[in-house]
């Protein structure tokens, strides 16, 4: 069984690795192992995770996991809202198209990690375009009409949205997917559950097909049993 160490924001991605990803990696000798950022230590050292920390931590946090040699190292990051001090938002800023936006910001993490050529072989990055709740949009109001019992009102508001773009992952405008939804269920929306809840329904194949990067992510962990790194 091979082991890629996922760096992932908090307790949403956590689970979504835990039981949308690791049931459908396993069959293939691949072991998901999420590992939440450090965002704070009280005095007593205990630790507090969730959310970003200053990149030093982020980038402390992947050079560390990396320098076990046995292992792989991913990362499941939102682009939304990422902290100023992120390297490659400068490069970004002027960017227009999404998919060369997030290419930039995965060779701009790799770059500002300093690996060495073993090190940057086992380092997978991927950035979540704009939000993880995009996934919520790949349900096309199935589950998400149905747990919420939502009105004609809100279903018309919600696949207004949707028809605006050619896929869920470049729903963005002036603010991620979680604050639409937001905007349409108010307080019904749980943004710490409901994701992980409908992207479980709607599977990961549909999760593939709708959302373009992502799919190349997949395929890339799916590539690494091919490979003779043993799990650490």
């Amino acid at each position: 069984m091979t082991t890629v160490h996922i760096s992932v924001e908090g307790q949403t991605e956590k689970l979504f690795v835990d039981k949308v990803l690791n049931p459908n990696f396993q069959s293939l000798g691949l072991y998901l192992v999420p590992t939440m950022l450090t965002t704070s230590l009280s005095p007593e050292g205990r630790q507090y995770k969730g959310g970003f920390p200053k990149f030093s931590e982020v980038k402390k946090t992947l050079q560390n996991l990396l320098d076990n040699p046995n292992t792989y190292v991913s990362t499941m990051y939102d682009f939304y809202a990422l902290p100023n001090d992120f390297p490659g938002l400068d490069k970004v800023s002027g960017i227009d198209a999404p998919y060369i936006k997030i290419q930039t910001l995965e060779q701009s993490l790799v770059e500002s990690l300093n690996l060495d050529n073993s090190k940057q072989s086992r380092f997978i990055p991927y950035f979540q375009l704009h939000e993880f709740e995009t996934f919520i949009f790949v349900d096309e109001f199935k589950t998400l009409g149905r747990i919420y019992d939502a009105d004609a009102a809100q279903k018309h508001s919600f696949c207004n949205i949707l028809q605006q773009y050619s896929n869920p992952e470049l729903i963005n405008t002036t603010k991620g997917p979680s604050k639409h939804l937001k905007e349409i269920f108010g307080d019904r929306f749980q943004k710490n559950t409901d994701g992980i809840f409908i992207s479980q329904d709607c599977g990961i194949d549909s999760l593939r097909a709708n959302c373009a990067n992502f799919n190349k992510w997949i395929a890339k962990l799916e590539g690494l049993n091919h490979n003779t790194v043993i799990a650490g």
